[in-house]
């Protein structure tokens, strides 16, 4: 189990699962004193929740809805999924949190 550090308090407003992530990611990259990380984190968290509840609603509603003429179009929420989506991703690339874990340099050892 991790240990979380106390200083750490995500913004209101947060649903569960987006609080959850915000907690871990935050206590996972040491973000106590990094307030413009926690910024960024904190809009990355709200884009997630945006984007969560999109996607929900979308699920229970279909791709395509009727409109007043009995005609299929897209979802109206498909949009803000897009764009919630592309938020999210915007602000895990500002915090670098896209980075692969660092590779050893040099020629393989022995094990290759």
């Amino acid at each position: 189990m991790r240990k979380i550090d106390k200083r750490l308090k995500p913004p209101a407003g947060l649903p569960r699962s987006a609080r959850r992530w915000w907690l871990d990611v935050a206590g996972a990259y040491g973000m106590t004193g990094d307030e413009a990380g926690l910024r960024l984190l904190s809009e990355a968290a709200f884009a997630l929740a945006r984007l969560e509840e999109c996607r929900a609603i979308i699920a229970r509603d279909g791709a395509a809805v009727l409109d007043r003429f009995g005609a299929a179009r897209a979802h109206p929420l498909l949009q803000a999924e897009h764009h919630a989506r592309s938020s999210f991703l915007a602000a895990v690339r500002a915090l670098n949190l896209d980075v692969e874990p660092a590779k050893a340099i040099g020629r393989p050892g022995a094990a290759y």
